[in-house]
């Protein structure tokens, strides 16, 4: 019979992870192939005739230092009772196996050599036996694969091939191995001096599957193939910088390849200049007590920077304790880091350790934290680009929230712009367009009263800037309501528009008791639906601890991406701690934490603590009222997984369920409540206003013409559907001849 296929989600919650040696000698092996071991395997005698015994021996087997495999079979033939047969190799034993799926037909082994030398067997040596009960007599494939664990032999100083001459083992992936090189010399040559490019994806695709690898710290990539023709192409990082010399290659595995296929790219700058990126967040905030920030540094572009550094602003309400490397305070909780010289793909790390207040803080309350690289260097401009450069700034002045917009560039804005405020959840005064036109230096000034509200500024960097991205500012926690509090939970709904390169901001909800395993996701979304405009991008946030009673070796995650997400589009940001990003069967991301050495809470609390981040893109394709679902699997050396929350999305349009508009009568404003929307079948509309008690609703498609219109009484009234079809609409809300209001509302199909 053929081999299983196990549904994806299956996939995350069955994968070993390797010994940490193992992890140490192949990240560093060279891309070389020795002598191929010949796995082979033979029935041995079973007393009990229920069962069936299978001896796993190696041949070729010289100077090995580490090996890894699976080995899998159909569970409806085949259960498994134990393995025995151990001694033929040193330091096999039962803790090499991972037995917590062998439910599913799979059983994996990793193996290193204690002493790191090497070691030589004879042939047909027994290195295990698998004792199976029979549950049919029909003939059941046994065979070998990367699931859950990718098959792995290694010398000291390279990668060894791997044959099966058994009919009972069937072996049908074949190694390619790979180097994305920056061509330094502009010769478009496989230059082996070269340096490796770091973050690069690489396409693999036949007339049946796409997938993908990454290029590592050293710009290497493996991986297996089965025999057959591939299209192998280089796609750089999305900053427009590199381009390859040849993007795709055509490769051909034939069924009596032994030799490794090996090939390599060259990226050719588009322009000299360093690309500088940075990126800052914590696993948490835990209110009274320390904890650590963590600041990614690095340089996508194609020249080194000599004299880069950090400046942090830290939330009012954190207070600095120290930090990895030395710190110049520059007052008012700003601070800088001088990181000094940072080369083509180079990545760097520090960490800031800091209290959250205790006295002055409110259980819940979002604390803000902002970290800049510099230089900030833009290279490339265009031509028609005025010279303006926007920033938004909030601050808590007084009795007033004080939202304002500077243009910090050399040059005037030559057009008007549009911005939004929005208070807590609802958009203020927006009937007619509010617009903004700032000579440099100058800066508009917008306030409110300081009354509890979480507020929010929103608008657009100017036309043509070299980093044409939405600007957002919000303040929390200015002044009190009538209830003597104020509203929390609202800024992480939204986007924080920090998507320069150069700046990184992270905002999180302090906390007291906490889940150690979960994940969340940035923007949380709008209300309990988790409302998200489509093509925005989404950043997880996934965190872990290891609360057992001994050090963590080696800590895998599994996470399976949704089929509305690109995977294509992956950009790895700050974590805790190194990893490896691996991308399996086409859509499953595969964080190794290879010698984590995790130490457990008992011991350190802090310490227990790691987390990762990434940034990706919805599919252009999503439609209204999706659900994006993300959770995953996080494995502590051969323990079993522990599976997170599932965080989800509602792609939505327009979704602010409260919207303000500003009446003719400026001292008579208007709120408009639609709810839900979008809407399936009816939305209920609510006037908020004693002075407007009756009125007319009028809705338009988006060609402008008219398709409902009717009069209504008291200040709510209800929107069926009816006929119309699925889609976005907008309306108008009119009393005695005044404009009340304006906005949008989706219809489902």
């Amino acid at each position: 019979m053929k081999k299983s296929t196990y549904k994806k989600s299956q996939t995350m919650m069955k994968f070993l992870r390797s010994f940490t040696l193992i992890l140490f000698l192949l990240a560093n092996l060279s891309i070389g192939l020795l002598a191929q071991v010949v796995l082979n395997t033979a029935v041995v005698p079973n007393d009990n005739e229920d069962e069936y015994s299978l001896a796993f021996t190696v041949d070729n087997f010289e100077n090995i230092a580490s090996f890894q495999f699976s080995v899998n079979w159909d569970i409806k033939s085949l259960e498994y009772v134990e393995v025995t047969g151990l001694g033929g190799l040193k330091d096999v034993n039962i803790g090499s196996f991972n037995l917590n799926v062998v439910e599913n037909g799979e059983l994996s082994i990793a193996w290193f050599d204690n002493e790191g030398q090497g070691v030589t067997v004879p042939d047909s040596t027994i290195i295990f036996v698998i004792n199976f009960r029979k549950l049919t007599e029909v003939p059941s494939e046994i065979f070998f694969d990367n699931t859950p664990t990718i098959i792995e032999f290694a010398t000291v100083e390279s990668l060894v091939g791997v044959t099966s001459n058994t009919n009972d083992i069937v072996l049908d992936k074949h190694l390619l191995t790979g180097r994305v090189l920056f061509d330094e010399n502009g010769n478009c040559a496989d230059d082996a001096s070269e340096k490796g490019l770091t973050g690069w994806l690489i396409e693999i695709k036949n007339d049946r599957t796409t997938r993908y690898e990454r290029t590592n710290s050293n710009g290497n990539f493996a991986t297996y193939l089965p025999f057959g023709e591939f299209e192998i192409k280089a796609i750089p990082p999305p900053n427009n910088y590199f381009e390859p010399c040849e993007p795709v290659q055509n490769i051909s595995i034939s069924e009596d390849a032994t030799d490794a296929t090996t090939i390599a790219f060259t990226g050719k700058a588009l322009i000299e200049c360093p690309s500088l990126n940075v990126e800052i967040a914590a696993p948490f905030l835990r209110r009274c007590f320390e904890n650590i920030y963590h600041v990614e540094y690095s340089n996508t572009g194609t020249k080194a920077e000599t004299d880069a550094f950090v400046t942090v602003q830290l939330d009012p309400f954190l207070r600095y304790e120290g930090s990895s490397i030395p710190a110049t305070d520059l007052g008012e909780n700003l601070y800088r880091f001088d990181i000094g010289a940072v080369d083509i793909s180079e990545r760097g790390t520090f960490f800031i350790r800091f209290i959250v207040d205790c006295e002055t803080t409110d259980l819940g309350q979002t604390h803000c934290t902002t970290a800049k690289i510099f230089p900030d260097l833009i290279c490339e401009t265009a031509a028609n680009w005025s010279g303006a450069s926007l920033e938004l700034e909030s601050e808590c002045v007084d009795d007033k929230v004080q939202l304002r917009i500077k243009n910090v560039g050399d040059g005037n804005m030559t057009l008007e712009q549009e911005f939004i405020v929005v208070e807590d959840m609802i958009m203020l005064r927006s009937s007619n367009p509010q617009r903004f036109q700032l000579a440099s230096g100058a800066v508009e000034v917008l306030e409110y009263p300081a009354n509890g509200s979480t507020y929010r500024l929103e608008t657009k960097q100017v036309a043509n800037h070299p980093i044409e991205v939405p600007l957002a500012t919000a303040i929390e926690g200015c002044g009190t309501n009538a209830e003597g509090t104020f509203s929390k939970g609202i800024i992480n709904m939204f986007a924080l528009g920090d998507e320069s390169q150069f700046l990184d901001e992270d905002c999180q909800e302090n906390r007291g008791a906490y889940d150690p395993n979960d994940k969340n996701a940035f923007p949380q979304g709008y209300n309990t639906s988790h409302f998200l405009a489509p093509n925005t991008d989404i950043t997880y946030h996934i965190r872990f601890q290891n609360t057992g009673t001994d050090t963590a070796f080696n800590i895998v995650v599994l996470d399976t991406l949704s089929e509305l997400l690109d995977v294509t589009t992956i950009v790895p940001l700050v974590s805790s701690h190194p990893y490896e990003l691996s991308i399996v069967d086409s859509n499953i991301l595969k964080y190794s934490f290879e010698n984590i050495m995790l130490p457990d809470s008992n011991v350190n609390l802090v310490g227990s603590n790691g987390f990762f981040k990434f940034q990706i893109s919805q599919k252009q394709d999503v439609e209204i009222g999706e659900i994006i679902e993300n959770s995953a699997a996080i494995y502590f050396d051969f323990n079993d997984p522990i599976i997170t929350n599932t965080y989800f999305h509602t792609v939505g349009f327009d979704f602010i369920e409260v919207r303000v508009i500003t009446s003719i009568n400026e001292l008579s404003p208007v709120y408009l409540k639609i709810s839900p929307n979008p809407m399936t079948d009816v939305a209920r509309i609510q006037v908020e206003n004693p002075h407007h008690a009756d009125g007319q609703f009028e809705l338009y498609d988006l060609q402008g013409r008219k398709v409902r219109s009717y009069q209504f009484a008291g200040n709510v009234f209800e929107l069926h559907k009816g006929d119309l079809q699925g889609g976005l609409y907008l309306f108008e809300v009119r009393s005695r001849g005044e404009l009340l209001g304006t906005g949008k509302v989706m219809i489902k199909e």
